[in-house]
């Protein structure tokens, strides 16, 4: 082996070594997070008024409970819950329909004793709401005792939350 040849590998064999004692390079940066958080309000009609089956063989009306939830993501003041007629309303009443031309009339209250009715575009709900924390807002609907054709019913109200 030449001079040159030993000096060569002394040298690469120093220079491995010394890299290997080397500590490794370490860079830093930040790394942001951000949220933005919308001022909104959610509606939904969490329980439906489902009266199932009607006994048009018995005198008394059935009344069932539903439910309304509505929750904001800061507080607010003034708030309001409208009922619309729904589609099959007619002469100031809410009705369901068959697929024909038959209907249930229906009534809706604001509450269990089923005195306070809501009427075709009336508030079922007024206050302030507090963020984050549902309002829950109960509705009642009642269908009087009557001879209704045989068929499956339905309608759909319009929920207007103002805020």
């Amino acid at each position: 082996m030449t001079k040159f040849a030993k000096f060569a590998c002394a040298a690469t064999v120093g220079m491995g070594m010394s890299m290997g004692a080397a500590q490794a390079a370490e860079k830093t940066t930040n790394l942001s997070v951000n949220a933005i958080v919308l001022d909104s309000c959610t509606v939904t009609a969490v329980t439906a008024l489902g009266f199932g089956s009607i006994d048009t063989n018995t005198d008394a009306g059935q009344t069932i409970p539903g439910l309304i939830n509505v929750v904001c993501s800061s507080a607010k003041t003034d708030v309001s819950v409208k009922l619309g007629a729904g589609a099959a309303s007619s002469g100031g009443s809410r009705n369901m329909s068959d697929s024909g031309s038959a209907t249930i009339p229906y009534s809706i209250f604001s509450d269990s004793t089923h005195t306070d009715e809501v009427g075709i575009d009336e508030n079922i709900w007024e206050g302030d709401l507090t963020a984050i924390t549902p309002q829950n807002i109960p509705v009642y609907g009642t269908i009087a005792a009557g001879n209704y054709s045989a068929g499956i019913y339905s309608d759909t109200v319009l929920v207007t939350l103002t805020y």
